[in-house]
């Protein structure tokens, strides 16, 4: 008989199971793991939508002028400008949202425009000694060039 032959791929009989055995004993592990790079990716993907969210709202602002009597209706603009921005992050609640907008330099020709915003992000394990919540703070100051 040659080497290849199926006598030879036989396991002996007190090691059938292994493999099931050690698929049981490894799977929880794994799917913990799974389950730790997908809350540390959502938190970088949720920073990066919270800093795109503010560099839009004070791009907004930036680019449009106000007057004392357009004030409330330029600063809505700015707010739906950033909550729009803030609508791709599949989790996103508005309640969980603090937003913040300060011009500073009215009196110059060139003001410019800061919106802040902070958001809480919640993790989807509670993982022990980690929060299960997480401030995410950007803010994002432009100039008006126009």
């Amino acid at each position: 008989m040659n080497g290849t032959s199926p006598e030879n791929f036989r396991r002996p009989a007190n090691s059938r199971g292994t493999a099931a055995t050690e698929l049981a004993l490894s799977l929880p592990l794994l799917m913990l793991l799974a389950l730790a790079a997908s809350d540390f990716g959502r938190v970088f993907h949720a920073r990066e939508i919270v800093s795109n969210a503010a560099r839009t709202g004070a791009s907004a602002g930036a680019c449009r002028g106000f007057t004392p009597i357009t004030r409330q209706a330029w600063e809505d603009h700015v707010l739906e400008s950033a909550t729009e921005e803030m609508q791709s992050l599949a989790s996103f609640n508005e309640a969980d949202m603090i937003y913040e907008l300060e011009v500073t330099g009215e009196a110059t020709d060139f003001p410019r425009t800061a919106v802040t915003i902070n958001y809480l992000f919640r993790s989807f394990v509670a993982w022990p000694g980690l929060p299960t919540e997480i401030e995410i703070r950007e803010r994002v100051e432009v100039q008006r060039f126009r």
